[in-house]
């Protein structure tokens, strides 16, 4: 998306609250999909600049722009004729290395006015050391948060040298959790046989690969209550009880609708992290 589609649908941002952090986002540009209107803050591919980007290097990168010493675009770069910024290597580093030591020397907050109320002078001098103390380490501008890093920059071979994070807080194997469907098995238990005008339990037993269903990632629990005839006699949610665990009670109240013969109980387990219910019944006999 280029810079004037995002301020042509982009009508602002409203800090709520400082503590927490809660920030208000306003535009006019609408997705088909619901969850892609959720418009996040976070410095990713901010209005075409790409990356995970800390405040620091775009800070320092403003300044070499600013100065029309490098440009964001390479359209802006041919009109200028100058280098287009480049956080890897190539003339760039140069540029960007000088205005590092400016904003470093200057103890510079980006746009003072209003992100001096939330960056400190002392902030922003160790931002700008830790900056320091990473280019002169790897010797780029690519200062991520996943669980790699950029070691080292190869322009001539085309090729960078990854190494690990080793603080990152998220497990290897986060994800693992998804590499198969949680499709819930459901086992509905019960009296084979149910007094007319009488309560009635039935215990619903949801698990997957044999473990309990956390009752965190189950939605609801619905049951339907047919007579003989397959008409409706109730619908309702069951009672969680545990994990892996639901029940549902018919009162006397509603056996006293059956009619004598067969019935039957069906019960739908909705997971939060799957899209597929899971369906069971089991039939009993009214008397």
């Amino acid at each position: 998306m280029s810079i004037n589609a995002a301020l042509e649908q982009f009508k602002g941002y409203r800090i709520v609250s400082t503590d927490p952090l809660t920030i208000e986002a306003y535009g006019d540009f609408y997705q088909t999909d619901a969850e892609l209107n959720i418009l996040t803050l976070w410095p990713q591919d901010l209005y075409g600049l790409g990356y995970e980007n800390s405040w620091p290097v775009l800070a320092v990168s403003n300044l070499a722009e600013a100065n029309g010493e490098l440009t964001y675009t390479e359209d802006k770069a041919g009109v200028l004729e100058v280098e287009q910024t480049n956080w890897v290597g190539g003339p760039s580093l140069e540029i960007l290395n000088k205005y590092l030591d400016q904003a470093a020397s200057e103890t510079h907050i980006p746009y003072a006015p209003t992100l001096s109320e939330y960056i400190t002078a002392e902030e922003a001098a160790a931002r700008y050391a830790n900056l320091q103390a990473w280019v002169e380490a790897h010797n780029h501008y690519m200062v991520g948060t996943g669980p790699y890093y950029i070691d080292q920059v190869f322009l001539t071979e085309k090729s960078v040298s990854l190494k690990n994070f080793a603080d990152f807080p998220d497990l290897a194997n986060r994800w693992a959790q998804f590499s198969e469907p949680k499709i819930a098995t459901t086992v509905l238990d019960g009296p084979g046989q149910v007094q007319i005008g009488g309560e009635a339990l039935f215990d619903a037993y949801v698990t997957f690969n044999d473990e309990p269903y956390l009752l965190s990632d189950v939605s609801r629990v619905k049951y339907i209550l047919y007579d003989g005839t397959g008409a409706v006699v109730e619908v309702g949610d069951a009672v969680a009880v545990e994990d892996g665990h639901f029940q549902v009670t018919l009162s006397a109240e509603t056996t006293a609708k059956l009619s004598t013969g067969s019935a039957r109980l069906e019960v739908a387990v909705v997971p939060i992290p799957v899209a597929i219910p899971s369906f069971t019944s089991l039939d009993f006999v009214a008397q």
